[in-house]
């Protein structure tokens, strides 16, 4: 995403030529420009920006594409005529389609982080005495401690080859068994990012975090019954993500979502955090699963996407 998870550019002066393109694999930190695919957006002739972010937002509409599909290492402009650029990362089929924002007006060495996306998020619930929370059934309050993480066996889609990775095929066929087996844990090379592609904003507005974002990595709640939060209420349900985690709760129906407006990684240790829930008497929990949510507008429009591994099914 383009306002967090990479460095501003080294102030360059106006009267370099051309800006370049570096690709960094995000959780352990291998360049791989000379083949992770982008395409660079630039403004098209006579549009202004008069309306803000709602004008920068409409991709299609007010801009067209510069370069398509270059290997960052084979990007080298001259931007100076733009007065904004999108940079999207059209990846390899390895990292996640994403789209940066940058001011134009000079020419930059730009340096991107680039997102692995786990194959599942791994998870459990624990009380405040590190306990299993009982689910499906749980409707005692508590103290909750959440433990994610990526599974550490997975032979596919891993960082080596002879595309550009710094491990080639034949090099990785002469590892041990062992060494072979830290290249088939997720947990040292993906992630959990948002990602935000321009075509899916339906309100182009970035007043708030869920305004940034299109898609990102969220736990899904099922309760018995639709979830009220009138103090008192047989069905209510509250719950407070303690401080300093950038996760936000939405309660819909019989679904309590806790979703994440930053990314995490898993390495060197499991993603943790810390929450506190609230039960009315007569609401319990059903299931809880990790996975994806698409937030095309603000939070509240968030339609869950894609589910990895559930506790109580």
């Amino acid at each position: 995403m383009w306002w967090e998870d990479d460095e501003e550019p080294t102030i360059t002066p106006l009267t370099r030529t051309v800006s370049t393109v570096a690709a960094w694999s995000n959780v352990d930190g291998e360049l791989v420009s000379s083949f992770v695919e982008w395409d660079v957006w630039v403004p098209k002739s006579g549009v202004d920006f008069d309306e803000g972010y709602e004008d920068i937002t409409a991709l299609n509409t007010n801009f067209e594409r510069l370069v398509t599909g270059k290997d960052a290492d084979d990007i080298s402009e001259d931007l100076r005529p733009h007065e904004w650029v999108w940079f999207e990362c059209t990846g390899n089929t390895v990292f996640d389609n994403d789209f940066y924002l940058r001011r134009g007006g000079a020419n930059f060495d730009y340096d991107f982080l680039v997102h692995h996306r786990s194959s599942d998020v791994n998870f459990n619930i624990l009380d405040n005495t590190m306990a299993n929370i009982s689910i499906p059934g749980q409707s005692t309050n508590f103290n909750g401690t959440g433990i994610l993480k990526a599974p550490s066996y997975n032979t596919t889609d891993c960082h080596y080859g002879d595309i550009g990775w710094e491990l080639t095929a034949t090099e990785f066929t002469e590892l041990t068994t062992k060494e072979k087996e830290v290249i088939w844990d997720e947990n040292r090379w993906r992630d959990q990012w948002p990602v935000y592609v321009t075509t899916d904003d339906t309100n182009n507005n970035f007043d708030r975090d869920f305004e940034k974002i299109t898609n990102t990595f969220g736990l899904k709640w099922t309760l018995n019954d639709t979830i009220s939060v009138i103090d008192g209420a047989i069905t209510q349900l509250n719950c407070t993500i303690a401080k300093g985690y950038p996760i936000e709760t939405l309660i819909s129906g019989t679904y309590l979502y806790m979703v994440w407006y930053e990314g995490f990684d898993f390495y060197p240790d499991p993603y943790t955090f810390e929450f506190e829930m609230w039960f009315g008497v007569n609401i319990s929990v059903t299931t809880v699963q990790s996975g994806r949510a698409n937030v095309y507008g603000s939070l509240s429009t968030l339609t869950w996407a894609e589910t990895y591994s559930t506790i109580g099914a």
